[in-house]
């Protein structure tokens, strides 16, 4: 039953379990898309919203532009008008997904099976959401969340490098390199700084300024995973 406290939010995790268990890498909040599933070069693509509606309808055929397969990721609807929805999915190519609360327990159900879709007419945009999904090492967003910041695949590798740069002091990005971080991209984040997390300490040189340090205080799940990696306890 769908009540005025639950949130857009909490349909992540249990589409997130669902998929996951079918050896998905599920990841939240890629490039616009709510959550992308991928597995074995396929890409599913899941828009939630609480209830129905021709917006959710909207993003999700928009999505069939890029996605092997999409879903409408929605609670269960109090009136039991899941037929009437079902037709309207099918006939679109969609797929449905509801999400049903009992007490604090939420489970997915797939409703309708979406078509495969095998004409994706916006192949740039695919690669690019999939390079994107594939490049971060965990999932730390929230499908459906709004107003929070989006940890993208650039922000993680720049807490990487602020990580190594806190356990290792200032280093150049060849330094940076032998720790297995992509060179070019290690030089392009420190050269722009775009966050401000570094310091440009001598020539080839950079350190972790104070916003850096602060910046992993903020993000403490990538933060304990690359203190581990580059040896710092917490």
């Amino acid at each position: 039953m769908i009540t005025k406290q639950l949130l857009e939010e909490e349909l992540y995790e249990p589409i997130k379990n669902l998929f996951t268990s079918q050896g998905y890498v599920v990841k939240a909040e890629v490039k616009g898309c709510d959550v992308t599933a991928i597995k074995d070069g396929e890409l599913v693509i899941i828009e939630l919203k609480r209830g129905m509606s021709i917006k959710l309808l909207s993003q999700c055929v928009d999505r069939q532009k890029i996605g092997n397969s999409v879903y409408c990721g929605i609670f269960r609807p109090k009136k039991d008008n899941l037929k009437d929805i079902s037709i309207i999915l099918q006939k679109l190519g969609l797929g449905l997904i509801v999400v049903d609360v009992v007490k604090n327990h939420k489970k997915a159900e797939i409703i309708v099976e979406p078509g495969i879709n095998k004409k994706i007419t916006s192949v740039s945009r695919r690669k690019h959401i999939i390079r994107e999904a594939e490049s971060r090492t965990i999932d730390c967003n929230c499908g459906g969340a709004t107003r929070k910041k989006i940890m993208t695949a650039y922000r993680e590798l720049s807490l990487s490098i602020a990580c190594y740069l806190e356990n290792n002091g200032p280093s150049s990005p060849a330094s940076i390199k032998k720790a297995g971080i992509d060179s070019l991209k290690t030089s392009s984040i420190l050269n722009k700084n775009f966050y401000g997390w570094f310091l440009h300490e001598s020539r080839g040189v950079y350190g972790i300024s104070d916003k850096g340090k602060n910046a992993l205080e903020n993000y403490t799940e990538l933060t304990k995973f690359y203190r581990e990696v580059y040896g710092k306890n917490i």
